[in-house]
């Protein structure tokens, strides 16, 4: 036999003869227990006796119930939950508990509360009655004491309909200067100005009237106080036998206020006669008042902006409205700082104007937050527009000046020299700079080249460089036609010493100096002579890694215009690297804020020329290891390398701008190196020399920007051999010749198999950086 049958049917035979009002329902209302107690309950409140559901039973009264069991998830669905339904003689109150059972069943328990609740309310109303009962006892007896508290710090009186005084604490009898026991039984208006009397009687009327706050201002009359400002204001008592009023002295508060409104109009007629408009802002609420002047600088009505803070947002010119908005944050949240932006604002006629908005905060909270701030906008739309004419006229000015320098005055000098190789790098702080340098031939086996650097930047600079560059011409011409007849050459420092001599009382007067090297390289003696005066010291590496500086011997010129010039000359054979530079490069700042200096760039320039057989790839791979150290250039920068090459060798060298505009300069150098070759060989290998520059030009990565495409060409006994140079990513060619695809733009694989055709042989190679194409082509 089931045990646990058995207790269930007992428990359920217990509950059905209980006096308990329990439902069990599923979570649609559908009733599936319900004892009878519970039926006898909620059978009157069915509409056709059918007690199936629960909720459409209660539906009238508790339309929520559904929604209760349907949005909650708690065990405990609602707990003593009232409601009141119509019942046969009075409305009764209900009180429903639900809980759950299990995932779909509720116990639902219902009681009638009504005795209990209106009991409750019973005992709750007669609290209330004593407790107002109280408040009003209190409320009395504190107004009592509070009105004649004779040490308040204000006076207090109490005065009948006519004006008598009845009572009044000590200090309003100071107040009024009289004694205390003198002044009850006397009019009050009797101590007032004549001319306050009447008004003082008429307030006091209405206010017994109409029972009305009484509110007056007076003005006392007797000795010490005449003419001091009195205000009393009062209520009427509990039976409206009396008014009970408070007196303060207000003379020097009235005072304050007259000065402030006679400083608030001289304020607002200065405000409509200027120009400028002021704001201030109650950062708080957002609030912000403006001047009349505020309105009329933008053409717009005083009541055009209903929020004026907020409108700046509508009227700003949208391209600064960004750059205006971090400004106005950064200027709210950093104590100290002021607020001042140039931005444009829409005015009311739909122009834009320029406008200066200045600032400070004024008011801020204990946390630093921002609470006020006032400050003023100016029309500076002339000014802006007389700043751009000078900036373009400066731009203009410059631009001349650096197409003169550049074109006319220090023009850079031909990098074909035999016996000689040079590459150079020149970069201006303001667009065009005082750095100069120059290279030509004074005999038949000599180079004189100069490198200089004037003090200052800009035009200045830039025409004294040109000046400086052109006087070593004009001197070394009046020095060889001072020589007529003399074969040996001037020397460099009788050169020097000549330029120095014509130029320092003018570079004096101009509060000027130049810095430079002048070096003469004689390649029948395989020496280099030097004369330095205040320059960047000279790196020279022979051919086998060996380093020396070549120091300076004199001050800058222009310094002084006496003194004797010296020099000096050391070994330089071919293989051997010469490196020069303005102070540009080693005062140059890194990313971490220190000084470049000369040892770092000597360190890399050394191990530069020592990987690297032409000065181009030598010189412009030093300056991407330098630039390495982020470097901010705050002055002028010109760097020359030089090598010396074996004269014994029949080799031309070209240079070229990474442009197509370059093409023009490669196919005249193919046409002065390819004349030993035969016509369609030497036209072949022209289009493929293109091909290869147009090619770097077009697809090659991560090129350095101011780096040039190094070409070769030697005329050994079997043919001509080119070299192409460049400084980029890693080039791998296909090992297998591509077949030529004519049906895409530009034809896929056409540029190599020319390249092949037009050599006999090609080389592809990378080293440090540089990928290097190297072409042969016989003779025969």
């Amino acid at each position: 036999m089931n045990t646990q049958y058995l207790s269930e049917s007992s428990l359920l035979e217990y509950i059905y003869q209980s006096q308990l009002r329990l439902i069990v329902c599923d979570h649609l209302g559908a009733i599936e227990l319900m004892t009878p107690v519970a039926a006898q309950m909620l059978m009157p409140l069915t509409r056709n006796g059918r007690l199936d559901n629960l909720f459409e039973v209660l539906k009238p009264w508790l339309p929520e119930l559904a929604g209760y069991i349907a949005h909650s998830s708690n065990d405990v669905v609602c707990d003593g939950l009232q409601f009141e339904v119509p019942w046969q003689t009075a409305p009764r109150v209900m009180s429903l508990n639900l809980h759950r059972l299990g995932e779909d069943k509720f116990l639902t328990t219902i009681a009638d509360v009504t005795e209990s609740t209106r009991h409750m309310e019973n005992v709750l109303a007669l609290h209330v009655e004593n407790l107002r009962n109280s408040q009003a006892q209190i409320k009395a007896q504190a107004l009592l004491y509070s009105n004649f508290y004779d040490f308040s710090p204000v006076g207090f009186i109490s005065i009948d309909r006519d004006g008598v005084i009845l009572k009044i604490n000590l200090v309003g009898a100071k107040m009024l200067a009289q004694e205390r026991g003198l002044l009850a039984g006397k009019h009050f208006d009797t101590l007032l100005l004549p001319t306050d009397r009447d008004n003082f009687l008429s307030h006091l009327r209405t206010h017994f009237a109409k029972d009305q706050k009484f509110s007056c201002e007076i003005r006392l009359a007797n000795g010490e106080t005449q003419g001091r400002n009195l205000l009393i204001e009062g209520t009427l008592s509990l039976d409206g036998s009396e008014c009970n009023a408070v007196m303060q002295d207000i003379t020097d508060q009235r005072a304050m206020q007259d000065i402030l409104a006679r400083s608030e109009e001289r304020f607002r007629i200065a405000m409509e006669a200027s120009s400028d408009g002021l704001w201030d802002w109650n950062i708080s609420n957002n609030t912000c008042y403006c001047s009349p002047g505020y309105f009329r600088l933008l053409s717009y009505a005083s009541d055009a902006f209903i929020v004026p803070s907020l409108q700046w947002k509508k009227i700003i010119y949208p391209q600064d409205a960004v750059e205006s908005r971090s400004q106005l944050m950064a200027f709210l949240r950093n104590p100290g700082t002021s607020l001042e932006i140039k931005c444009r604002m829409k005015a009311g006629d739909g122009s834009w104007k320029w406008i200066l908005c200045k600032g400070k905060v004024v008011v801020r909270d204990a946390d630093g937050r921002a609470l006020r701030a006032v400050g003023s906008i100016i029309d500076i739309t002339q000014q802006r527009k007389s700043e751009l004419a000078l900036a373009r006229a400066q731009d203009l000015e410059f631009e001349t000046a650096n197409r003169i320098q550049q074109t006319l005055l220090l023009a850079p000098p031909s990098r074909q020299h035999a016996g000689l190789w040079m590459s150079s790098f020149n970069q201006a702080s303001r667009g065009i700079d005082g750095d100069f340098f120059d290279l030509f031939r004074v005999g038949k086996n000599t180079v004189d080249v100069i490198v200089g650097d004037v003090m200052g930047k800009g035009v200045p600079a830039a025409l004294i460089g040109a000046a400086t560059k052109l006087q070593f011409s004009r001197s070394l011409a009046d020095i060889l036609l001072a020589r007529v007849g003399i074969d040996d050459l001037p020397e460099p420092m009788e050169i020097v010493s000549a330029v120095n001599s014509a130029m320092t009382q003018h570079l004096q007067s101009l509060e000027a100096f130049v810095t430079l090297v002048y070096l003469r390289i004689d390649f029948k003696a395989n020496r280099l002579t030097w004369v330095g005066c205040g320059h960047e010291e000279t790196l020279i590496v022979d051919r086998f890694g060996n380093k020396r500086l070549l120091s300076n011997q004199h001050p800058p010129v222009g310094l002084s215009i006496n003194g004797q010039y010296a020099q000096n000359d050391c070994p330089l054979n071919p293989g051997d690297a010469v490196f020069l530079c303005s102070d540009g490069a080693p005062d140059a700042l890194m990313g971490n804020g220190q000084r470049l200096g000369r040892e770092r760039i000597n360190l890399e320039a050394v191990k530069k020329m020592s990987q690297h057989a032409t000065p181009s790839m030598a010189l412009h791979a030093l300056r991407q290891e330098l630039s390495l150290h982020q470097l901010n250039m705050t002055d002028d920068l010109t760097m020359v390398m030089l090598m010396r090459c074996d004269t014994r060798r029949e080799v031309t060298r070209l240079e070229l701008n990474v442009s197509l505009s370059s093409l023009r300069q490669l196919r005249n150098f193919m046409t002065e190196n390819c004349t030993r070759l035969i016509q369609k060989k030497a036209d072949l290998l022209t289009v493929a020399a293109v091909e290869v520059v147009t090619n770097v030009i077009r697809h090659a990565s991560g090129l350095v920007l101011g780096a040039p495409i190094e070409i070769m060409a030697e005329q050994s006994a079997k043919g001509l051999v080119l070299d192409f140079k460049y400084l980029g990513e890693r080039f791998e060619p296909p090992s297998d010749s591509p077949e030529t695809d004519f049906t895409h733009f530009p034809e896929s694989g056409f540029g190599l198999k020319i390249i092949r055709l037009a050599s006999d042989r090609m080389e592809y190679s990378y080293h440090e950086g540089v990928n290097a194409l190297r072409l042969y082509a016989n003779y025969d």
